[in-house]
């Protein structure tokens, strides 16, 4: 037993030792990367997708960098394989775009910042906006190996897989490569391999003229982007094709069909997204090389216009003095160059009232509409490309009255005419909506029973501060409603147009296998339903009146007569419908209603194919007499069974049914066939088909060929 705890208290004793040594180094690197007092800011991170990690000199664990963060010398960079990040080089003109599975270092040179480019896919391009100019501006140096590029604000790409050399290509600008003192320089009609201690330097034989690298382009929501794809026209003796994709690995799987090298373009309809593509020039010679031009990177961005959110489309809007001002606000989709909010009294802005020019950061403005009327705004821009194409938002409308008095309210819900029952409205009440009033602090409900003319009626007025109301507590009949409007000063508006109801004492109509939801298999190729309903003595209707409403749709069908207890109809699709049903007297009027069916219509499943029977070879073969036998298992509510053999057209050659589990076809011609079995239902429907089997007619028949008579061949 002490020998045992003594070899306890050792294992303890060197576990909590390994772990405080290890905690001990872990806090100490961490505090060396944390004060970066001594190291010299050199980036920032401008933007990234997904995590992108940064690694300093004095550590071996990652860590994750946020936007804006600052990124120092002797920092290692990296993205994973989903991941992409934009780094800003403070004091440069420069900003490189890592792509996925790529690494940097950052480094310091004289009088430059030096980036040691690892692996991966990288973009170096001028900022967009402010430069930097005179004494500030730094160079940026970019190391491969012992090759030094210098850019000169040269907007290029490297490119590395694995342990190969560093493919270099320019695409606007010059790049110089320094090679122990040997200087090589690239522009866009040279690309370059660079190696640990050498330089290949290659003219670009397909030039490519657009889209430029790196370029965005705009594409209409939900469509396809048709872009032409264009380069200097080569030798007659080639061929081109493009090849695309969203990211590389992918991009190569998508090849258009060749044209003409001469040409000089191709047109390709691609989804909006990264764009990944390449094109190459296929000699016509079989024994000569193809020629594949740089892999470009572009961008397709759907337009987004501007989003208005107020005033409100087609709101009314009520002021009380004449230099009141009308709020507008909106929210961008995308960034815009030179937004522009219009406001005119006209859709076509023929008769524009104001122009405006935006900051582009600017959501909101207020301006003072000099007079009543119906008024139109939009907010448009111009996109962030080379072709500075315009986008607009929708065309909002809104009403603006200058009076004393507030306008009427205008009525929503439910609809002139509308019905409901004794039973339903005891249970739900009936729930009243209008539209709001600017300026309105309250609203009166009027609701009176319809009397005959010159009668006076009984108005009940309920008071609300907003709609919608649930009105409760009435008994059957017919009804007229209205609104007034109620500012602050209690000054009421006109009442709105008044609209009607009725609430029935209608005998309800019982759906035959009852009101629960039910499914109804059809048999027709084309879906159906079937639906019937029972007979009540209560109800004496000259017809019936039903409608239905897809599951997903909003809005029922129109309303289909019958004169029968039932009806069977074509449905556009399988899936679950809401069934209403009312029945009608001579006049018409709605005498009775069922409630709501929900059915589920699908079509009744097909019989599923036979197998054949065990032992079967693969091959069947017949007699020399042409007789096949061919035998399957049986198949559960199968009425007969049909067998076909088919020739190599795939025409019937042979059919047979029988109501027994084998078949025999006799006076089979010699060749070769293939044999099937399909099971016939109740409903004398064809099922599934079987797998096919070969067969095999031996050519030694004795079946022969049948005789020409009357003719004579000389």
């Amino acid at each position: 037993m002490n020998r045992n705890l003594r070899r306890l208290l050792i294992a303890f004793t060197v576990s909590c030792a390994c772990y405080f040594g290890t905690w001990f180094w872990y806090q100490k690197g961490k505090t060396a990367s944390a004060d970066n007092s001594n190291s010299k800011p050199i980036a920032r991170l401008q933007s990234h997708i997904n995590e992108v990690q940064r690694k300093p000199i004095a550590r071996v664990i990652w860590e994750n960098i946020s936007k804006n963060e600052t990124l120092f010398v002797g920092e290692t960079i990296r993205t994973s394989a989903n991941s992409e990040a934009t780094i800003s080089f403070l004091g440069t003109n420069t900003m490189i775009e890592l792509e996925p599975d790529s690494m940097i270092a950052l480094e310091e040179g004289q009088g430059s910042f030096a980036l040691n480019f690892l692996k991966g896919n990288m973009f170096l391009r001028k900022k967009e906006g402010d430069v930097v100019t005179g004494e500030e501006q730094k160079e940026l140096v970019v190391k491969v190996g012992n090759n030094k590029v210098n850019l000169s604000n040269a907007e290029v790409s490297l490119s590395k897989k694995g342990k190969g050399p560093v493919d270099l290509q320019v695409f606007s600008g010059q790049a110089k490569v320094d090679n122990q003192g040997k200087t090589v320089t690239l522009d866009k009609s040279t690309i370059g391999k660079l190696k640990e201690d050498s330089i290949e330097k290659d003219k670009v034989l397909i030039e490519i003229i657009s889209p430029q690298a790196n370029s965005e382009m705009y594409s209409e929501p939900s469509q396809l982007k048709n872009v032409t794809f264009t380069w200097k026209p080569i030798d007659d003796n080639y061929e081109m094709k493009l090849r695309w994709g969203h990211n590389r690995k992918s991009f190569n799987k998508q090849v258009t069909t060749s044209v003409a090298a001469k040409d000089g373009k191709i047109t390709q309809s691609v989804r909006p997204g990264k764009l990944y593509w390449q094109l190459e020039a296929i000699p016509k010679d079989p024994n000569q090389a193809s020629v594949k031009s740089p892999i470009y990177k572009n961008k397709i961005i759907p337009k987004k216009g501007t989003i208005l959110l107020e005033p409100k489309n087609q709101e009314k809007i009520t002021f009380r003095k004449k230099d009141d001002l009308v709020p507008f606000s909106w929210t961008h989709q995308m960034e815009l160059v030179e937004p522009t909010l219009q406001i005119s009294e006209d859709p076509q802005f023929k008769k524009v009232i104001l122009t405006k020019n935006l900051e582009e950061n600017e959501s909101n403005f207020s301006f003072n509409i000099p007079r009543d009327g119906r008024y139109y705004w939009r907010i448009f821009g111009k996109l962030q490309n080379n072709t500075q194409e315009s986008i607009s938002s929708k065309i909002n409308s809104f009403t603006v009255f200058y009076k004393q008095k507030l306008p009427p309210p205008v009525l929503t819900s439910p609809e002139i005419g509308f019905q409901v029952t004794d039973e339903k409205f005891k249970e739900n009440g009936l729930m009243l909506s209008w539209e709001t009033v600017m300026g309105a602090q309250k609203y009166k409900v009027l609701v009176w029973q319809q009397t005959t003319e010159g009668a006076e009626p009984d108005v009940s007025s309920f008071e609300v501060a907003n709609p919608p109301y649930r009105l409760q507590g009435l008994n059957t009949g017919a009804y007229l409603w209205s609104v007034v409007a109620v500012d602050d000063e209690n000054q009421e508006s006109n009442p709105a147009k008044q609209f009607s109801f009725s609430i029935l004492d209608l005998p309800e109509i019982a759906w035959e296998g009852g009101v629960e939801p039910s499914e109804y298999f059809y048999l027709t190729g084309k879906p159906s339903l079937y639906l019937r309903w029972l007979s009540n003595p209560k109800i004496n209707a000259t017809q019936w009146r039903y409608r239905l409403k897809r599951e997903s749709k909003q809005n029922f069908t129109k309303w289909y007569s019958s004169n029968k207890l039932g009806f069977n109809m074509y449905l556009p699709e399988d899936g679950r419908y809401e069934v209403q049903l009312e029945a009608l007297n001579q006049k018409n009027e709605v005498i009775g209603r069922a409630r709501t069916k929900e059915i589920h219509v699908k079509q009744r499943p097909l019989l599923p194919g036979p197998q054949f029977a065990e032992g079967l070879p693969e091959v069947l073969q017949s007699d020399k007499r042409g007789r096949l036998e061919v035998s399957w298992k049986d198949i559960d509510g199968a009425q007969k069974y049909r067998v076909e053999v088919l020739d190599k057209k795939g025409k019937v050659y042979k059919s047979a049914e029988t109501d027994r589990n084998i078949a025999s076809l006799n006076r089979l011609r010699p060749g070769s066939y293939t044999v099937k079995i399909q099971a016939v239902d109740k409903y004398k429907r064809l099922g599934e088909s079987s797998e096919v089997k070969q067969v095999v007619v031996p050519k030694k028949s004795s079946i022969r060929a049948p005789k020409l008579k009357g003719v004579k061949v000389k």
